[in-house]
């Protein structure tokens, strides 16, 4: 028994009237999702019809593999530089190795920053001890007393107000 194939214009197709196993083919061109091309398929059962891959399919879905492919590689080449430029800014090292004066995040990295809050820090801390003074009173005398600090406190005669002034020597 020889394998028959129905055929014809596709608008003359009627699934309803293949039987299971049936192929069929369409002799005019049919536009589909962009392309025109040959409709080629089996029925499952009447009405019921699976398309057959073209030339034209198979060399649709080449290319979208290869540019998937391409755009997963430029993915990657963008990751592995997004994760060099993360550890630039997070610790102002790529690979371990100090960024380079001539890299943007030079003088612009959380590290950099820290150290520079922490020198900061330290200035804060050093100008507090010397505006923070030591207060004692003398029992001999009945004086009070301040030492350690670049404010010179006096009390006014007059008002007897406790006053108070830098001491620029």
């Amino acid at each position: 028994m020889a394998i028959k194939v129905r055929r014809g214009n596709y608008d003359d197709l009627d699934t309803s009237k293949l039987v299971q196993g049936e192929p069929f083919l369409t002799l005019d061109k049919v536009a589909s999702g962009g392309v025109e091309d040959y409709y080629a398929g089996i029925a499952i059962a009447p009405s019921n019809v699976i398309r057959l891959a073209t030339w034209a399919d198979l060399t649709d879905i080449r290319e979208t593999c290869v540019e998937s492919r391409d755009e997963a590689v430029e993915s990657a080449s963008n990751a592995a530089t997004s994760e060099s430029n993360s550890e630039a800014w997070a610790v102002g090292e790529r690979g371990g190795v100090p960024v380079s004066s001539g890299d943007d995040t030079y003088n612009n990295n959380s590290k950099y920053y820290s150290e520079q809050s922490g020198t900061y820090w330290q200035y804060v801390h050093d100008a507090v001890d010397l505006v923070v003074p030591s207060v004692s009173i003398n029992f001999t005398t009945g004086e009070l007393e301040i030492t350690g600090t670049t404010l010179y406190f006096t009390i006014n005669q007059s008002t007897g107000q406790l006053e108070w002034d830098v001491s620029h020597s």
